[in-house]
Formats: structure tokens, C-alpha cells, sequence
């Protein structure tokens, strides 16, 4: 059984996304290949119900989606993902997409998909809302203080594609974040690629970081994470497909062939999820 942290069907406003869905714009054929990974056929179809087959014959028993309300790549309404959870009960869990600012509506807003929608954390996208900030911005930092005192895990999405410039995905500001809410679980998707080692070396430092490479595990220096489970992080790696951009059995060959010691491999693509999201 497989959990996969981070998806974006092909459904409501998923579908206004620049990335991944507007194929004039991003051409997620190329882009995939580029990673040595093939995109979802239901993704370049954007077939839900191709979508749900496809997760079943991969063995993905739970979808984790992740809202998006950023600038530069579009916005998903938040009753949009709960929408979806309730078409297909059960299969899927939210993750709030939430823009910081104003401050009063990014806290009422959380407030709401928590309490009410039953989401299960919050998604923040620094580089790439508006305007552009890094993740220890002051800005952010009530909204993390919430976040603690919900006991809710933060999505932060920080690598080389999420910022005006690469600087913008520099672990030191997701170290700093760590450092000044050490309850706060924060996972970091895209794991900060390309600072792997970076990266690394803060999450080893900090407990609450949980690390979600995704599609980034089969770029140069990939196999750097499965060692670093081996080591320390074997209970804060995360597995995800950053779907559509990779198929379910794409990305999952990839993990598989990754030099993971016996027994790690099925917390990454399970349990730490399961733990994390309190999946039962």
C-alpha cells in the first residue's frame, strides 16, 4: 500500500493551474522526460476516473492534494479540494493552499479548512506568491505560530523552480523556520532541490522537517535521500508523485530501485504519511 503526499487532479480549479495542466504554456511531456519520468496519461487526458484507475493498478491507496494559492503558477479554491474528498470519500485528504496576506483572511481561512473542511495542514508557496518572499519572512510567522498550536503539519514548496531565483530555496530559511517553531512539522516539498546536501544536513539537525523530494529523486543526487533514511530520516521521508507531472508507477520503479535498506522503504511509501496525517 502506497500514500502519495503530494497530487493535483485533474479536477476544478487544479485545471486553471499554469503548472501542470496549461500544456500551452508548460509542456509536461518535456519536462517529465527531462527527469527521466513519464507524465500521467490521465494527467495529459485530465481524466479523473483514469486518474482513480491508475491509482488503483500503482496500489495508491490514499491521495494526499495540495492546494496552490501563488502568483506565478495560479490558485486552487480550497472548496474545490473539499469538493473532490467528498465526490470519492475516503481516498483523498486537503491541504489547504493559503496565501499569507491580508493576514486576517489567510488566519480565517485556515481557521475554516481545519474546523470545518477537515483538512489535514496548510501549503505556503514563499517564492512564488505575491509578492515573492523566503520562508523565515516575519510575514509567515503568525501563520506558523497557528499552525503549532493546531498541531497541523505546513507544506513549504521551496526548490529552483519556486522563486524569482534559485537563492529563494535556500534550506537556511526552512532551518530558521525550524529552528524558531521546533513543534511545527514542516514538510518541505521539492525537498529544496537542487540543495541536497544542504537540505539534508537540516533536517538531521531538526526533527519537525519531513522531506518530500518527489519527482527530485531522479535528478543527480536523488539517491542521496534514500541514504540519508538509511541513517536518520527513515521516519520523515516522504513519497510523492508531484502528479500529473509523473505517473504513479513512473515515479514509484523510481523509489523502488533506490538503495534503501530493508524495511525503509515501506515507511517512505506508507507509514510516515500514515503517521503524519493520522491516517488510521
Amino acid at each position: 500500500m502506497i500514500i502519495d503526499a503530494r497530487i493535483r487532479p485533474p479536477f476544478g480549479g487544479f485545471l486553471n493551474l499554469t503548472v501542470p495542466y496549461n500544456f500551452d504554456i508548460f509542456d509536461i511531456v518535456s519536462f517529465s522526460k527531462s527527469l527521466g519520468l513519464e507524465p500521467a496519461k490521465s494527467g495529459e487526458h485530465k481524466t479523473v476516473d483514469e486518474m482513480i484507475a491508475e491509482m488503483k493498478v500503482a496500489d495508491v491507496v490514499k491521495g494526499i492534494l495540495v492546494g496552490r494559492q501563488c502568483a506565478d503558477y495560479g490558485s486552487v479554491p480550497n472548496d474545490d479540494i473539499k469538493t473532490f474528498i467528498n465526490k470519492y470519500p475516503g481516498q483523498f485528504i486537503g491541504i489547504a493552499g493559503i496565501h499569507p496576506l491580508p493576514l486576517d483572511n489567510a488566519l480565517e481561512e485556515i481557521d475554516r479548512c481545519i474546523k470545518v473542511c477537515k483538512f489535514a495542514g496548510i501549503s505556503l508557496e514563499p517564492g512564488v506568491t505575491s509578492p515573492p518572499m523566503y520562508p523565515n519572512d516575519k510575514t509567515y510567522y503568525p501563520i506558523y505560530y497557528t499552525c503549532q498550536k493546531l498541531e497541523i503539519p505546513v507544506y513549504i514548496t521551496v526548490s529552483g523552480l519556486a522563486g524569482p531565483n534559485i537563492g529563494y530555496s535556500d534550506p537556511k530559511y526552512i532551518d530558521q523556520v525550524a529552528v524558531d517553531f521546533p513543534k511545527l512539522k514542516i514538510v518541505v516539498a521539492h525537498a529544496a532541490y537542487p540543495y541536497v546536501h544542504t537540505m539534508l544536513y537540516a533536517a538531521w539537525m531538526r526533527p519537525n522537517i519531513y522531506l518530500l523530494p518527489d519527482i527530485y529523486v531522479n535528478m543527480p543526487g536523488g539517491n542521496e535521500f534514500a541514504v540519508a533514511a538509511n541513517l536518520f530520516l527513515e521516519d520523515r521521508l516522504l513519497f510523492g508523485s508531484a502528479y500529473p507531472v509523473a505517473s504513479f508507477e513512473s515515479i514509484i520503479a523510481t523509489y523502488r530501485k533506490m538503495p534503501f535498506k530493508k524495511g525503509v522503504l515501506e515507511k517512505v511509501l506508507y507509514h510516515n504519511a500514515a503517521r503524519l496525517f493520522k491516517i488510521g
